[in-house]
C-alpha cells in the first residue's frame, strides 16, 4: 500500500483515508435519516389537503426530498469505493489513464477517481457517451 499520495504537495496516504473515514461517519447518519423520512412521509391526502397547491407542494417536497436521498447514497458508494481502493492500493490513481490524482483534487473530493485532464474529456463528451461510461442506459 502506498504511503504517500504524489503531486505539487505530497499528502499522508493515512490522512486521506482518515478524511474519507469522517466524511462517512458524517454522510451514513443523514443518510439513515433521509430514508427513514422518505418512509414515513405521508401523501397530503392522508393528511387531509385537498387543495391543489398543496398537493403540488407536496409532491414537490418529496420529488426533492428523493433526490437529496439519491446524491446522499452516492456519495456514501463512492466514499466505500474510496476506502476500497486505499485497501487494494489504487487510492490516487485515475482511472482512465493510470496518472497520480493531484493531491488538491482528492482534498477537494476525496473519493475522486480521475485526475483533472481525464476529467475534462469525460465533461466534455457528448451526454450519450457520458451516460455509457457511468453504467447507465444511453438515451434512445
Amino acid at each position: 500500500m502506498t504511503t504517500e499520495i504524489r503531486g505539487p504537495r505530497r499528502v499522508p496516504l493515512r490522512a486521506r483515508l482518515d478524511d474519507l473515514q469522517r466524511l462517512l461517519k458524517l454522510q451514513k447518519p443523514g443518510l439513515r435519516h433521509r430514508r427513514e423520512a422518505l418512509r414515513t412521509t405521508r401523501p397530503a391526502e392522508a393528511c387531509g389537503a385537498t387543495d391543489y397547491e398543496e398537493h403540488c407542494t407536496d409532491a414537490q417536497g418529496t420529488a426533492l426530498e428523493a433526490l437529496v436521498l439519491e446524491l446522499t447514497t452516492q456519495t456514501v458508494k463512492e466514499i466505500e469505493a474510496a476506502l476500497l481502493r486505499a485497501r487494494s492500493g489504487t487510492y490516487g490513481l485515475c482511472c482512465d489513464c493510470g496518472s497520480e490524482v493531484p493531491a488538491a483534487r482528492l482534498k477537494a473530493l476525496p473519493f475522486a477517481t480521475v485526475c483533472c485532464c481525464c476529467q475534462e474529456t469525460r465533461d466534455s463528451a457528448p451526454p450519450k457517451a457520458r451516460a455509457t461510461r457511468n453504467g447507465l442506459l444511453p438515451l434512445a
